[in-house]
């Protein structure tokens, strides 16, 4: 047997719902849930049924107009019978038909308001019964459970934007006419593990664009072209909003570069100058990472670092002082899902 007490939390439920859109006739749409699939319920009202019967999902959906138009003030029943489960809805000055024989009573207490477009929705699932009277359709598709931030070991690739600031200023020298780009398409990946959370690390590559510049001094013509590659070590911290996670990251850059530089005079004599660097340098950024799916996410992050180093086969003859500004933005997939 429902306890009468289980439904007084309910019954200010259907009250508040009502007071958030009371309008006109009697229920045109009744679901009763958490049946076992092919249970009868009813639902009744004055001397208009509606049937149904409960599908796989354990909802038995009824639909149909029970009444004569206009906003209808009605208390609730809910009878449990041997094979069926029946709403009772009668009008607030009415006195309700007694129970069939073999059926348990129990009355919904308070007073709700239901009109043509109201959906009442009486789930039987748990242990105490909830009541949901809504001015409008009801959905009954489960409310999509988005994944959490995980932990643990997380792969990533992705591509987006670099520039460098000092290379094209290096390579011309000062000189007025020296066409050329230091911005451009950057690609990145790598690995990560998040302690928690709140806390991780991460090494990764990244090839930012290769900067080429151009220009003329005297009678020869020159090309200078600096190909980096980049290698990031850096701590990360967290801040984790259900499936979201906004992050900060800082740490090292070790880079390797090669710098080369092509003359040409217009007697025809080429000259040709390379230096290889390498060293450590600074990073630092943030970003963010939404799980659309349990193992799957989309990420962007920003930051800036510092390449410098010295010649590597000149005996620290030559060097790199460089930054870069990069944006990249693709995909995360996680292991500890």
């Amino acid at each position: 047997m429902i306890s009468s007490r289980v439904w007084r939390p309910l019954a200010l439920a259907g009250v508040f719902g009502a007071t958030l859109g009371a309008a006109s006739a009697a229920a045109q749409t009744v679901v009763v849930r958490g049946l076992a699939p092919g249970t009868a319920a009813e639902v009744v009202q004055g001397g208009a049924t509606a049937a149904g019967t409960a599908n796989d999902a354990g909802d038995a959906v009824m639909k149909g107009t029970l009444s004569e138009p206009g906003e209808v003030r009605v208390n609730l029943y809910v009878d449990v019978c041997a094979t069926v489960r029946r709403l009772v809805i009668v009008d607030r000055d009415a006195t309700p038909p007694p129970p069939q024989e073999g059926c348990t009573r129990t009355p919904l207490p308070g007073l709700f308001v239901i009109q043509p477009i109201s959906t009442i929705v009486v789930n039987l699932a748990g242990a105490t019964p909830t009541v949901l009277l809504r001015q409008g359709p009801f959905d009954l598709r489960a409310p999509r459970a988005w994944a959490r931030s995980p932990t643990g070991l997380i792969i990533f690739g992705g591509g987006g934007f670099s520039q460098l600031h000092n290379a094209r200023a290096l390579a011309c020298a000062g000189i007025a006419e020296c066409p050329g780009d230091d911005r451009g398409a950057a690609f990145a990946g790598g690995v990560a593990y998040w302690l928690t959370p709140y806390l991780g690390v991460e090494a990764s590559y990244m090839k930012p664009r290769n900067v080429a510049s151009e220009g003329a001094v005297g009678n020869s013509l020159f090309r200078t072209t600096l190909e980096p590659h980049v290698v990031m070590f850096q701590g990360k911290v967290g801040a984790p909003l259900g499936p979201v996670r906004i992050f900060g990251q800082g740490g090292a850059t070790y880079h390797r570069a090669d710098h080369t530089t092509v003359q040409n005079s217009v007697d025809g004599i080429e000259d040709r100058f390379e230096l290889r660097t390498a060293g450590w340098g600074w990073t630092f950024g943030g970003g963010i990472e939404a799980w659309v799916a349990p193992a799957v996410a989309l990420y962007g992050e920003a930051g800036r670092a510092a390449l410098k180093g010295k010649g590597v086969e000149t005996g620290g003859e030559g060097s790199l002082d460089e930054r870069m500004t990069f944006v990249i933005v693709g995909l995360r997939v996680s292991f500890n899902r």
